[in-house]
C-alpha cells in the first residue's frame, strides 16, 4: 500500500500545480476527488449489474454516508460526450462515403435538410445526434466552413477553441484517463505486443528554433495521425461493416503531444526528482 501511495503523490503532482496556479485550494481538492470516487464506485456497479445503493458506495469507496448521498445527485449527472467532434471528423477522413474521390482527405458534403450528407455523416456515428446541433458546434470550434460548394472539413483533428478551460480539461482528462490505462497495462498485463508508450525529448534548444520546430512538429504529428486513422479504420466495422472479425468489440486509442519548457523549471525539476 506504501508503494501505491507514493505512486499517487507523483501522479497528483500536475493536479495540484494546475490547482495552485487558479487558486484551488486542497478543501476544493478534495471535494472533487469525492465526488470522482462516488461517480466511478456508482459506474463500477452499474457495470457489475449491481444495484446502485448509497450503502453499497459507501462500502467501496470508504467515504462517510452523508457525504455519498449529498454527491451522488451531483456525480452522476453525466455531460455530453466530449469526443464527438473528434469522433466525427475521424469517420469524415475515413469513411470512403465521405472521402474525396482521389483518397485523400474529406470532400465537400451537401449540409442542408434531414437528407444532406453532412446528416448522413452525423447518422454514421450515432442515430441520436441532431446534425443541425453537430453542425452548430462545429462551426463555433472553426473545424468546418461553409461554401456555395458545400461544407468543407478545414481541421484534421479537434481542438477546443481558444480560452475553452473546460473543453480542454475535458480533452486532457481523456487523454490522461487512456496513458495511465497504456502503461499500467504494459506493467501488468501479459501482452505479446505492448502499447505504445514513447517520448522523445532535448533539453538544450535555442529559443529562436522554437518556430521551426513547432511547425514540423504539428505538420508531422497531424501527418502520422492521418496515417494512423487510415489503417486503423480499415478494420473498423462502423465504417467497414463487411469487417471480418471475431471476439469482443474493442477501443484503440492513439496519442501524441509536444510540450515547450524553459530551461530553469526543467532544471527545478531534475533537481527536486534527485
Amino acid at each position: 500500500m506504501r508503494l501505491y501511495t507514493q505512486c499517487l503523490t507523483l501522479l497528483l503532482r500536475p493536479v495540484v500545480t494546475f490547482c495552485m496556479k487558479r487558486g484551488i485550494q486542497v478543501q476544493d481538492l478534495i471535494e472533487s476527488v469525492k465526488i470522482v470516487f462516488v461517480d466511478l464506485a456508482a459506474e463500477e456497479l452499474e457495470r457489475g449489474q449491481h444495484e446502485i445503493s448509497i450503502s453499497k458506495i459507501n462500502l467501496i469507496t470508504g467515504l462517510h454516508r452523508r457525504d455519498v448521498t449529498r454527491l451522488y445527485q451531483f456525480a452522476t449527472m453525466k455531460e455530453q460526450n466530449t469526443g464527438l467532434v473528434t469522433r466525427v471528423i475521424g469517420q469524415w477522413q475515413s469513411d470512403k462515403r465521405f472521402r474525396a474521390k482521389s483518397g485523400k482527405g474529406a470532400r465537400l458534403l451537401s449540409y442542408e435538410g434531414a437528407e444532406s450528407e453532412f446528416a448522413r455523416l452525423i447518422a454514421s456515428v450515432s442515430k441520436e445526434l441532431n446534425a443541425y446541433t453537430v453542425l452548430f458546434e462545429m462551426e463555433r470550434i472553426g473545424a468546418v466552413e461553409k461554401s456555395k460548394k458545400g461544407l468543407k472539413l478545414i481541421t484534421r483533428a479537434f481542438l477546443p477553441p481558444k480560452g475553452d478551460l473546460k473543453e480542454s480539461i475535458n480533452l486532457l482528462a481523456k487523454d490522461c484517463e487512456d496513458l495511465m490505462s497504456a502503461v499500467e497495462s504494459n506493467l501488468n498485463d501479459d501482452l505479446k505486443i505492448k502499447n505504445l508508450h514513447l517520448k522523445t525529448e532535448y533539453d538544450n534548444i535555442p529559443e529562436s528554433c522554437l518556430p521551426k520546430i513547432r511547425s514540423w512538429v504539428l505538420k508531422e504529428g497531424s501527418a502520422f495521425h492521418e496515417k494512423v486513422r487510415g489503417f486503423i479504420s480499415t478494420f473498423d466495422r462502423d465504417i467497414n461493416p463487411e469487417v471480418v472479425g471475431c471476439g469482443p468489440r474493442r477501443r484503440i486509442a492513439v496519442g501524441t503531444f509536444s510540450r515547450v519548457q524553459n530551461f530553469e523549471q526543467l532544471a527545478r525539476e531534475k533537481e527536486h526528482d534527485k
